[in-house]
């Protein structure tokens, strides 16, 4: 298996042969569609893509924290935190490509 990693302009290309389309008309219909998911993630909507998973934002509570290398402890403050749980189509696709 390739490491290559999958980029945006991958994306795009084969979004353009897919819809037999140029890439300048595959171009804005991709970043549109990354806006849309964005602003759902961002404005605390839960995104749910089929057979693929669901990206929600989660909100943790500011707590003590410690360096591990100075035994410091350190206020940890309260902050929003993206989570992904794949659908279990995809982690059976997964698991059985390995």
């Amino acid at each position: 298996m390739s490491q290559k990693t999958l980029t945006q302009a991958d994306l795009i290309i084969a979004l353009a042969q897919e819809l037999n389309i140029s890439l300048l008309e595959a171009k804005p219909i991709f970043v549109s569609i990354l806006s849309l998911m964005s602003e759902s993630i961002i404005n605390n909507k839960k995104l749910k893509l089929s057979n693929f998973g669901t990206f929600n934002v989660k909100n943790k509570n500011a707590r003590m924290g410690r360096n591990v290398k100075t035994g410091e402890e350190a206020l940890i403050e309260a902050r929003k935190i993206m989570l992904f749980k794949p659908a279990l189509c995809l982690r059976n696709i997964v698991a059985d490509r390995q």
